[in-house]
């Protein structure tokens, strides 16, 4: 049982790291992350300079709780152009981290960058990437899903399920309307992590079911990203 997506109030989420892993503890998961944003405009996020103090901050933690819980160090980039200097990146200092999620990715709506430009940077990250909270039937709705799959699995990137209804629509979490995209990942070597996005409500750190379900529906447990952390 994971949560790979929690926002502390080192950017801008409500509570403190250590609380968002005492809760993940209390709501009985094996892993959980701390992936605060990384440069953006858009809201409060971590600073060009702050992400390694960043990362020892949430190193100590995970020693202190490495008996309890599994803690892992993330980032979320927002991948505008307009919002996050990319120029800006230490992608050695970035490589260091846990993993890194990547959002708005094909997403014309908040001018996120295409899937294409995001494997010119992969290049440069040696930890595993995700895709955030990404609408892949809207978002990839003009892709064969065999091909993107492919893609993926080249370019070791991870698919988020968030099952959080700030990422939604018509009342249901995005990844419900990719189905077809889901049901052919069984089998293949694309991971897939679970995310609430969590903010401001420390009871979403537990709000996992819904994409639990969703996973045993389509049999992807093989495909969980646990299985490398």
């Amino acid at each position: 049982m994971m949560n790979l997506h929690n926002h502390t109030n080192l950017s801008d989420g409500r509570y403190p790291p250590r609380e968002i892993i005492e809760a993940g503890i209390e709501f009985g998961l094996t892993h959980i992350a701390i992936t605060d944003h990384y440069m953006t405009s858009k809201v409060d996020s971590i600073p060009y300079d702050g992400l390694l103090s960043y990362i020892e901050e949430i190193k100590v933690l995970s020693e202190e709780f490495q008996d309890t819980i599994k803690v892992l160090c993330g980032v979320e980039i927002d991948s505008c152009k307009d919002r996050t200097d990319v120029s800006k990146i230490s992608f050695e200092d970035l490589s260091t981290l846990d993993f890194v999620l990547f959002e708005y990715v094909q997403n014309d709506i908040w001018n996120g960058m295409p899937l294409w430009e995001l494997l010119g940077n992969r290049e440069n990250i040696k930890c595993p990437v995700g895709l955030a909270h990404n609408d892949i039937g809207k978002n990839f709705s003009h892709t064969r899903y065999e091909e993107l799959i492919a893609v993926l699995e080249a370019n070791n990137i991870f698919i988020e399920l968030c099952p959080s209804l700030r990422n939604s629509k018509l009342n249901k979490p995005y990844y419900h309307f990719a189905e077809g995209f889901f049901s052919s990942l069984s089998g293949s070597e694309v991971l897939i992590s679970i995310g609430t996005d969590t903010h401001s409500n420390i009871k979403n750190v537990g709000n996992i079911h819904d994409a639990m379900d969703f996973i045993d529906r389509f049999g992807l447990e093989d495909n969980l990203i646990t299985k490398i952390f």
